[in-house]
This record gives C-alpha cells, sequence and structure tokens, in this order.
C-alpha cells in the first residue's frame, strides 16, 4: 500500500535519499520509522551462520 506524500507530509513525514548499497536498518534495530519507496529498488537480506546470504526481497 502506498500512501500519498502529501499525507505523509501533513503527519510530520520526511523525504529522505538512500545512496546505492546504503543501510537503512539492520536487524536488531526496533521498528521506529516507516518506510515507503518513492523510486527505485530495496535489497532486503539476512546471513546464515556460514555467511551465507539469502534474499527475502529485491
Amino acid at each position: 500500500m502506498v500512501i500519498h506524500q502529501q499525507i505523509l507530509k501533513s503527519a510530520g513525514a520526511i523525504i529522505k535519499k538512500y545512496q546505492p548499497k546504503e543501510k537503512i536498518f539492520t536487524k536488531g534495530d526496533s521498528a521506529q520509522y516507516y518506510f515507503q519507496i518513492v523510486s527505485g529498488s530495496v535489497k532486503m537480506n539476512n546471513y546464515d551462520e556460514s555467511g551465507r546470504e539469502y534474499i527475502q526481497i529485491f
């Protein structure tokens, strides 16, 4: 579900641009914010005990 940017801004939201490969959050972070992708894509992944990467969504 996409929430219109005007509604988000009226509730105090800010638009933040991230650079490629920049981490937005990591495992264990508490959920304090709502993120909505305006353009581009996000890779969500985790690693097992041996370091093998598992991609959840891309």
